[in-house]
This record gives structure tokens, C-alpha cells and sequence, in this order.
């Protein structure tokens, strides 16, 4: 059973929209539902923040280094 990020409330609805959690959920239903042509979009959106998220970690740890040295 699927429900629609909209039957939550609005303030989940934005948090789903703005991070990756309606492009997992849109996997999960895809792949539950034998669907992988629709997979690819939100692999990809998925992947990016993946990737956003790496950048800002290693730039964050590394200012923490040079800081936690003086």
C-alpha cells in the first residue's frame, strides 16, 4: 500500500520534497512493481544529494582539522 507524500500534512510534504525522500520512495515503488523504466530519474536525483552530501562532509572535517591543529 502507497500513500502520497500530500496525505501527511504539509510540513512533511515540503520535507519530502526538498530531500530525497519521494525519489526513494518512487524506487521502492518501482522496483516492487516490476517498473525499472522509471527508476533511472530518481536513482539519479538520489545520487546527486548523495554526492552533495560527500562534498560537504569532507569540506566540514577538514575545517574541523585545521581548527582542532591551532
Amino acid at each position: 500500500m502507497y500513500f502520497t507524500t500530500d496525505m501527511v500534512g504539509s510540513t512533511f510534504s515540503t520535507i519530502c520534497h526538498i530531500l530525497p525522500f519521494e525519489s526513494t520512495l518512487n524506487i521502492t515503488k518501482d522496483i516492487l512493481n516490476s517498473n525499472y523504466n522509471n527508476i533511472l530519474p530518481s536513482i539519479l536525483i538520489v545520487g546527486i544529494y548523495i554526492v552533495i552530501v560527500i562534498i560537504l562532509t569532507i569540506i566540514l572535517f577538514k575545517r574541523k582539522m585545521i581548527s582542532d591543529n591551532k
